[in-house]
């Protein structure tokens, strides 16, 4: 017979693998959400008796609140615009004659933006195998007088042979609906491990180096402080970004060697996903429209920190004494976007030819980063 896993949305499976023939769900999380999640057997199952029942045991797998699994899955490619062309393209393949008798996208959307996700969680429903048919039953009373229309689609969603719609469609789909945002999405993948179908590594490993992205900056301090930032703000999806090796001194310190690095990628074909972060400051924004005007392959992005309304009046202190100034695109590095308490103030400096202005550097810059990173 062999060892079944699935994926889960709380207690309804949308997408189940076998022995070897499994799809790898590893990427929607990270190896910290390995815990104990639940594994649906068959119980008290008679020969040619339809009412057997089921019952959960619990063993290592993986569970991730919804909203975190659909941050992972945009830096996947599972972007809503690419989970709508798949959808799409799902429903061509029913090759149905009249394509009337199958929803939108738009439609089914609206249909489980609506729906009780709460019954998801209803272990007694999942029990007595009546989970499946009650969800896909509160989608065809929500269409109300066009159920009759779908009636023979909705239940091919989640189960039976004709399973057509991708599980993460139906994720994103799910994620339209804000009191689903916390369901846990589970995948209990140690049937495989215990009946010695796949190792344990083959699950709970490091993101692969193929799905993350290099950031390129113009300073190691640029660096520490974005990996810092997304410790703080996104630590969920931290493992998708890596920097340049700076145990040895960085590397181009300075924004013409990063142009320089820059073109060096772009003529060797690089592979890796690639993102160069310049400042807002004169220098910045002059490498930043130099680089910008290269011929910059699709996996790679040239940014540059934006502009605030709250560098519109900022401290400044120059020849002529001190001032409120605008800082964008002349003296905004990234220790200016710093929350660190402390008060801030830029000291004009040279004059920048190309962007016909002057370049300021924040007062103590070592300072305000030194409190961010502790």
């Amino acid at each position: 017979m062999g060892t079944m896993i699935h994926l889960s949305v709380g207690n309804l499976e949308i997408d189940w693998g076998k022995n070897r023939g499994f799809t790898d769900h590893s990427p929607i999380y990270q190896p910290k959400d390995a815990t104990s999640v639940p594994s649906w057997y068959v119980k008290d199952h008679e020969k040619n008796d339809d009412s057997w029942t089921l019952f959960a045991e619990y063993n290592e797998g993986y569970s991730s609140p919804l909203w975190k699994v659909i941050e992972r899955l945009n830096l996947l490619g599972y972007t809503l615009r690419a989970i709508q062309k798949q959808y799409d393209q799902d429903i061509a393949e029913y090759n149905f004659d009249d394509e009337s008798v199958t929803p939108s996208f738009e439609m089914l959307k609206e249909l489980f933006t609506r729906c009780d996700v709460s019954m998801l969680m209803d272990d007694e429903r999942k029990i007595k195998r009546e989970l499946d048919k009650d969800f896909i039953q509160q989608l065809l009373l929500l269409l109300k007088d066009r159920a009759k229309e779908f009636e023979d689609y909705l239940p091919h969603i989640f189960e039976g042979e004709y399973e057509r719609i991708a599980p993460y469609t139906l994720l994103y789909l799910f994620s339209f609906n804000q009191t689903a945002l916390e369901l846990p999405i589970r995948w209990d993948f140690d049937g495989l491990v215990q009946s010695g179908w796949a190792p344990r590594n083959e699950f709970i490993k490091p993101l692969d180096q193929s799905n993350r992205f290099l950031i390129v900056t113009e300073g190691s301090s640029d660096a520490s402080i974005i990996k810092h930032a997304f410790s703080i703000l996104r630590p969920h999806v931290q493992d998708f970004f890596s920097y340049v090796d700076m145990k040895e001194g960085y590397p181009f310190t300075g924004t013409g060697n990063v142009i320089n690095f820059v073109k060096g990628l772009i003529s060797i074909g690089v592979q890796n996903n690639v993102i160069v972060v310049f400042d807002n400051d004169a220098e910045g924004v002059a490498s930043y429209k130099k680089c910008i005007e290269l011929n910059v392959p699709l996996n790679m992005r040239i940014i540059k920190l934006p502009d605030l309304a709250a560098f519109l009046q900022f401290d400044t202190v120059g020849p002529e004494g001190d001032h409120k100034s605008d800082i964008n695109g002349k003296a905004a590095a990234i220790e200016c976007y710093l929350d660190t308490g402390e008060t801030p103030k830029v000291r004009w400096t040279n004059f920048n030819v190309q962007q016909q202005t002057y370049q300021g550097a924040l007062i103590a810059k070592d300072d305000h980063k030194r409190v961010f990173l502790s």
